[in-house]
């Protein structure tokens, strides 16, 4: 549980014009908080996140002013390097305010004898956060779109010189409108580096390749894919990828034991490769493999399908068309998907699957209802659905999976 007593409290204004109104979380760097403008002016009562600068294993906070100060002085320099690295970030963040994948960074400034930067308020879920909603795994169909925008995102961060070093699954934020955000660029290098620099040692075991278990190993954009790669691993499988070294004396399970298509399996095999220089070498290239981009740069087409099961096997499968009304029913003459079976109504229920949200819309219209989860439906209202929930029509003895795959 995280000890919010070394925070500042709630109401304090920070650089004259942003209250305090939560913490939102503290990290072994740096605590954030959701913040509203008081100021008077077009941004008024507006709400930011801001981030402050506070390695809690080098500095104290005095508990009357809310100042930061080293531990002891033995952490000076410590603290201070810090506090560069950290503006750094926020510098860096603002070359990237045109990339939409990316959080934007408004303002930095220094106050309480530390550094902060003011960011966009995000709303919706980190990528781990999904997971764990859905039980600790979630299927490629679920997966696939945010994987998509996220190697967009990444892509569009490599163009500029950068590259991220931390994309893992609490860095991959999920808005409420279905698009992404990368978040948490302390970690981010520019590309090209002067002769003999050294990175800084600063890995997420299960997500970092061999190359960032040290400070003088070249890194550069296949550092992202492997980390991306293990995210996916991570999602699909529900659990880290040993760390490079053991994988190199044992291996790790293959996705396909997992059920993950050949095609998606094969793509994380190649950017999780330990030799950097043997890896998939671009985010490109990594979506082309798993199927989410053409060669010639377009996007790839996400196809739904639906899939029937009677008491647990799989009696049809059908592929559908993007912005099409569905009717599911008994009857032949009154459905376009038919499901014979006596508890099932002439018709059932009606599906369409949007291609601007990614979602299905579902109205039921039968008598002995259609549920999500051990939801009934509210009958001839209108019910949104995410990619890859399952319906039960009449009871929990035919189920519908919603899904959608890149094709």
């Amino acid at each position: 549980m995280e000890d919010i007593s070394v925070a500042l409290r709630e109401g304090n204004i920070l650089n004259n014009r942003y209250q305090i109104k939560k913490v939102l979380g503290i990290g072994g760097f740096g605590i954030s908080y959701e913040v509203v403008d008081v100021k008077p002016g077009d941004s008024c009562g507006k709400h930011f996140a801001i981030k402050e600068y506070f390695p809690k294993d080098l500095a104290v906070r005095m508990p009357d002013t809310g100042e930061l100060l080293p531990a002891s002085l033995q952490y000076k320099d410590t603290f201070e390097h810090g506090m560069e690295r950290f503006l750094e970030e926020a510098e860096l963040l603002e070359k990237l305010n045109d990339v939409p994948g990316v959080v934007n960074v408004y303002d930095f400034f220094i106050q309480n004898g530390t550094c902060y930067f003011l960011m966009e308020m995000l709303y919706g879920k980190t990528l781990n956060k999904i997971r764990r909603d859905y039980g600790g795994r979630v299927n490629w169909e679920q997966l696939a779109p945010v994987i998509k925008k996220a190697g967009e995102a990444l892509s569009a961060v490599h163009a500029k010189g950068i590259f991220h070093r931390d994309a893992g699954p609490d860095n991959i934020f999920l808005l409420a409108d279905g698009n992404i955000k990368l978040i948490d660029f302390g970690n981010s290098k520019n590309l090209t580096r002067k002769d003999g620099e050294k990175l800084s040692v600063y890995l997420k075991p299960g997500f970092a390749p061999p190359e960032q278990y040290s400070s003088s190993s070249k890194q550069g954009t296949y550092t992202d894919v492997y980390t991306l790669a293990a995210t996916i691993y991570y999602m699909l499988a529900g659990k880290k990828l040993p760390d490079p070294f053991t994988i190199q004396a044992n291996g790790y399970m293959p996705l396909t034991q997992l059920g993950v298509n050949q095609r998606v399996a094969d793509a994380v095999d190649r950017a999780l490769v330990l030799r950097p220089q043997d890896r998939t070498q671009t985010i490109d290239e990594f979506m082309y493999n798993l199927g989410l981009k053409q060669r010639d740069g377009s996007s790839a087409q996400l196809v739904p399908f639906l899939i029937v099961r009677i008491n647990g096997k799989v009696t049809d499968r059908y592929r559908l068309n993007v912005n099409t009304t569905y009717k599911i029913g008994r009857v032949k003459e009154t459905s376009n998907i038919v499901i014979n079976e006596d508890f099932i109504s002439r018709v059932h229920c009606e599906i369409f699957y949007d291609t601007l949200s990614n979602e299905y819309y579902i109205v039921d219209h039968s008598s002995n209802g259609t549920y999500f989860g051990n939801t009934r439906l509210e009958k001839e209202k209108i019910r949104k659905v995410r990619l890859g929930s399952f319906l039960f029509l009449g009871g929990p003895k035919c189920q519908v999976e919603l899904g959608a795959m890149y094709a």
